[in-house]
């Protein structure tokens, strides 16, 4: 059985390995740049992102887009969505981004609102389908049912300028019209388009106060017509978003993309969604990570309370590779928090079976799991935004109810199971007694105490003294004493014999007559 379980084990790591080594072959690190291609690739990608932008909808993006980056001529984003929550567009939209020099295209037919809108700019070029609608991106905090949460109107305003502020650098970036991105963030935003020194630009309100109120650019300043006016939050039509530059033509639908795009000859690569995103997607919410954790040390306490690898080990292993295998296929772990969760496993080993006590050594260990455990759960290091914030909130509850918990769960585990049957036959529960002739020192050791015998071993402490015809292990209190010298027995404790030298009589000196 022990031997089954052992195989199962082995079996388990070498498969965890497989899929950390299979994942981080295809996931490029995001700091390390790729060439761009030489040539034609002959291939698209295609991805569609459809309905809500969830959990598993940031796995199957990242999973979708890993080792992208410069296989293929153009990655095409074809977007069906009422929008979600801001932390997972935030991250499918880092990962569209991350594949730049390739060519990326946002094709909406027929929805990209809210977040879907901030996932359709995150792409080099848009292209919408007749009917399309893209915009109405306001932010806004969920609250039971779904329904949004009335918050403090500092708060409100708070949370409003980071999201217009969020969508503006977007667009800025990748060349969209900033005070449209921003209009759809904002219904307090009004844009206006005009004609300034022959170049068309798009204003908001209190630019066009700046323009207007500098006689030498109102000069120059011709007013065209108003975009979105204050207090209509910014969502566009099809026919709008063409007209105010937002998206470069309206298409019939793929096809007509290909061909915009000179792509209608290449290969067409289709991914979609399977069930491997929506197990990752469980694997990765907060409070199933909490409970992989609490499984996976508590299984690993009852491990080191039973001699030989079993079950128990088996389970902790199998826990912890779930927890990290699935951050690191989502694009949150990686080689550091993995090497950092094994360290302090180390450290904790160290401090618990080779150093005495408990100090440094085992607090930085357990300081290196949590570590480890919270940033294989976020792909960010220190968080700058609010859903960061957060994020990370939830992570540290997650690891620290995880660990909590598993806590409970051994105190429990030490006070019920040594009284079930399995248990008692693991440990030793007859008394030995003195009188039933067991003893754990040397019977004679009172005895011993002050005869004098002659070293036969160094005792460097430890060595062998010959008392008559007896021999026995001894250890010196003082000083090493050479084979050969005389040393006394001064004191018995337990299974030990201790002993100091004897001095050696000095030679006589010789007498003058």
């Amino acid at each position: 059985m022990k031997h089954s379980v052992t195989r199962l084990a082995t079996a388990t790591l070498a498969i965890a390995c497989a899929l950390l080594l299979g994942a981080g072959a295809t996931t490029p690190p995001a700091e390390a740049p790729s060439a761009p291609p030489s040539g034609k690739t002959g291939r698209a990608l295609i991805v569609p992102i459809k309905g809500e932008i969830n959990r598993t909808q940031a796995a199957y993006v990242h999973r979708a887009l890993s080792g992208a980056k410069g296989q293929y001529d153009a990655v095409i984003f074809e977007l069906d969505t009422p929008g979600g929550r801001i932390d997972f567009m935030s991250r499918i939209s880092n990962d569209i981004r991350k594949l730049a020099p390739t060519r990326t295209i946002a094709f909406v037919s027929p929805w990209a609102i809210s977040a879907g809108a901030y996932v359709a700019m995150s792409a080099d070029r848009i292209y919408v389908s007749p009917g399309a609608i893209i915009g109405g991106a306001r932010g806004w905090v969920p609250g039971p049912g779904g329904v949004p949460v009335e918050l403090p109107e500092h708060v409100e305003e708070k949370l409003a300028s980071i999201n217009r502020a969020q969508f503006r650098a977007l667009a800025d970036a990748k060349g969209y019209p900033p005070a449209i991105a921003e209009s759809m963030a904002d219904e307090a935003i009004e844009v206006t388009k005009v004609v300034y020194d022959g170049k068309t630009m798009y204003l908001t309100k209190e630019e066009m106060a700046d323009f207007e109120n500098d006689p030498l650019k109102k000069d120059k300043l011709k007013v065209v017509e108003i975009v979105s006016r204050e207090g209509k939050l910014g969502t566009y039509t099809a026919e709008q978003a063409v007209r105010w530059d937002l998206a470069r033509r309206i298409v019939r639908d793929l096809d007509e993309v290909l061909k915009e795009e000179n792509l209608e000859s290449v290969a067409k690569v289709r991914e979609g969604q399977n069930a491997s995103d929506k197990i990752v997607a469980i694997l990765t919410i907060p409070q199933v990570m909490g409970l992989l954790i609490l499984v996976g040390f508590g299984a690993l306490w009852l491990e080191a309370k039973i001699p030989g690898f079993g079950a128990p080990g088996t389970l902790g292993i199998i826990a912890f590779v779930l927890v990290f295998s699935s951050q690191f296929l989502v694009g949150n772990a990686n080689a550091l928090e993995i090497m950092l969760f094994v360290i302090g496993l180390v450290l904790l080993f160290i401090e618990l079976f080779v150093t005495p006590g408990f100090g440094f050594i085992g607090g930085a260990g357990i300081v290196c799991l949590l570590v480890a455990l919270v940033l294989a759960m976020q792909p960010f290091v220190v968080p700058t935004q609010p859903w960061e914030w957060r994020s990370l909130e939830f992570n540290v509850l997650a690891t620290l109810g995880g660990v909590l918990g598993s806590l409970v769960v051994i105190a429990v585990a030490a006070w019920v199971l040594p009284s079930t049957p399995m248990f008692a036959r693991l440990t030793l529960r007859k008394q030995l007694k003195v009188e039933e002739g067991y003893s754990s020192g040397v019977p004679e050791g009172e005895s011993l105490v002050g005869q004098a015998g002659v070293v036969v071993t160094a005792l460097r402490p430890a060595g062998k003294l010959e008392i008559g015809d007896e021999t026995y292990s001894v250890v010196s209190d003082s000083e090493f004493v050479d084979a050969g010298r005389r040393a006394r027995i001064v004191r018995v404790d337990g299974p030990k014999i201790v002993v100091e030298p004897l001095e050696e009589p000095k030679p006589k000196e010789p007498e003058l007559t």
